[in-house]
């Protein structure tokens, strides 16, 4: 009788140390980083600015009054209290959806 030896192959545990897979990995994990990164930062920077995109006056850095104005209107706690109860009331639909239609057991 013969032995069988199977084929020698390539394990994940070889492949580990193989510099490669940055080669492809990087460009792709850059792409997202500046898609998802820079808006955010950008975003967050010109938060702190006051802004006009009609008139050409240069954008001046008026620090947390933005956010202090904005704290004190009555829509914005109007919007955060309907933006609230929304996702509250979907969480109990969601809720009571799922723990209601299990399949039977049978």
């Amino acid at each position: 009788m013969s032995q069988y030896k199977p084929a020698p192959h390539h394990t994940v545990a070889k492949s580990r140390g193989d510099p490669i897979k940055y080669v492809f990995l990087w460009p792709a994990f850059l792409v997202v980083l500046a898609v998802g990164l820079f808006p955010l930062v950008f975003s967050f920077s010109m938060s702190f600015q006051s802004l006009r995109l009609i008139s050409p006056i240069p954008p001046k850095f008026v620090g947390f009054d933005n956010y202090w104005t904005i704290l004190q209107t009555e829509r914005f706690w109007h919007v955060i209290g309907t933006t609230t109860m929304i996702a509250v009331i979907s969480v109990v639909i969601e809720y009571l959806g799922v723990n209601t239609c299990r399949p039977l057991d049978g």
